[in-house]
């Protein structure tokens, strides 16, 4: 292989692994042969093997092109410094919107079995994102805009664990679910929960404006 990529190469690569995405996530992994992978793009099994040591080493770079697309927007919201109230339902949005649309509880649970790189990187990526919600949590407080009495930390690590156990793999083909359906439910919860209501936010800021 050479080490300078040619734009022949370039668009082969990038024609498998657009092949490959939709397949592992209706199959998962272990149920998509090279063959498959070959057929969807077009190629043969020797082409296949010039860009791509194994199924493996591909459906890892699939994953981190998902995780680079869906996580690039929605970090870059929870870093923006508009008003708070406006940054969380956004956040769940961008989520049901990059994320959902582009993952299976079938492929994630092979990923998770098979592929640690790349289920090490979504969990981290998932810490960043919890992270970057619970600080958007606390400026809301200061504005007024989220309740109060929640503590944003407690709440991180509470959310974490809601999505390590709940919007998981292992959960959503136990329970015949898909991973949208269980996250954009607990999303709509927690909405409802964080954000105050538009008659309190509105006596909240007459209030620091009197002051």
């Amino acid at each position: 292989m050479p080490d300078t990529p040619t734009p022949r190469r370039t668009r082969t690569r990038a024609r498998i692994l657009a092949g490959a995405e939709p397949l592992l996530r209706e199959h998962g992994l272990r149920k998509v042969t090279v063959d498959d992978l070959c057929a969807a793009a077009g190629v043969s099994r020797r082409t296949f093997y010039q860009h791509f040591e194994s199924r493996e080493a591909l459906a890892s770079e699939v994953i981190g092109i998902i995780v680079q697309d869906a996580s690039g927007p929605i970090i870059a919201n929870l870093e923006s410094r508009r008003p708070a109230a406006e940054l969380i339902p956004k956040h769940f949005r961008l989520i049901a919107e990059l994320a959902y649309p582009r993952v299976s509880a079938r492929f994630f649970a092979d990923v998770d079995a098979e592929l640690p790189a790349a289920s090490r990187l979504i969990a981290e990526t998932r810490r960043r994102m919890i992270d970057g919600l619970v600080a958007v949590i606390h400026r809301g407080q200061r504005e007024g805009s989220i309740q109060p009495g929640l503590n944003p930390e407690a709440l991180g690590k509470i959310i974490n664990a809601i999505v390590e156990m709940v919007i998981s793999p292992a959960f959503a083909l136990a329970n015949d679910l898909s991973m949208a359906q269980i996250g954009e439910t607990l999303s709509a919860l927690l909405l409802r929960g964080l954000l105050v209501s538009e008659p309190a936010a509105a006596d909240r800021r007459r209030t620091r404006r009197k002051r």
